[in-house]
């Protein structure tokens, strides 16, 4: 097997940050609209043998489907999803292949430890993870978004309507909420398994 030089590999980014993806009237839409699902406890794709779930991740989910309500939430997502990966990322995308994740942190302790949006079953064919900040971060403490750098945890944007996207193998964590409210939106795209 012949190996690549270094220079002819093009190192990943991290992180792509849409500022203003959605406004703040759009926000509010999208958590009336997730507050209107039938909310879960957050799971885990392979929870740890013998470790309760709250250890790992302690959150309320509902999940939006696509209709006439949230065609807008979609459209846009498809659209930043697309110009993202075009001009970063460069991964062969089908679309999304789940609802979206419509997730609530709430009061003190909530979080969700660090994971990957990648694994086994259905969800080995996401390639793109897309969180949008839906809450004003003056009304909340903690629930910090953080993706990990060189093992080292680095802070993402706070600011409500902001689109986080990442690769979905990216470790990331929500850090325990102090206070507060904190919503979220979360969508993965997908396409053929990396190979």
């Amino acid at each position: 097997m012949r190996l690549f030089s270094r220079s002819q590999l093009k190192e990943l980014p991290s992180l792509a940050t849409a500022t203003k993806l959605f406004s703040p009237a759009e926000c509010d839409r999208i958590i009336e609209l997730g507050t209107r699902q039938t909310q879960y406890t957050g799971g885990l794709m392979q929870p740890a043998a013998g470790v309760a779930t709250e250890v790992k991740r302690k959150s309320n989910v509902g999940w939006i489907h696509p209709g006439p309500e949230s065609d807008f939430v979609f459209d846009r997502l498809e659209r930043i999803a697309t110009e993202v990966n075009q001009n970063t990322f460069q991964f062969s995308l089908m679309g999304f292949g789940e609802p979206l994740q419509f997730t609530t942190y709430s009061g003190g302790g909530s979080h969700y430890g660090w994971h990957q949006d990648i694994g086994g079953g259905a969800t080995r064919y996401r390639k793109l993870s897309i969180v949008v900040q839906l809450s004003d971060p003056a009304v909340y403490r903690g629930g910090n978004l953080e993706i990990s750098v060189g093992g080292k945890p680095m802070a993402t944007e706070r600011a409500r309507g902001t689109g986080l996207v990442f690769a979905a193998w990216q470790l990331h964590r929500v850090t325990p909420m102090e206070e507060g409210t904190r919503h979220s939106l979360v969508a993965w795209v997908t396409g053929e398994p990396f190979r």
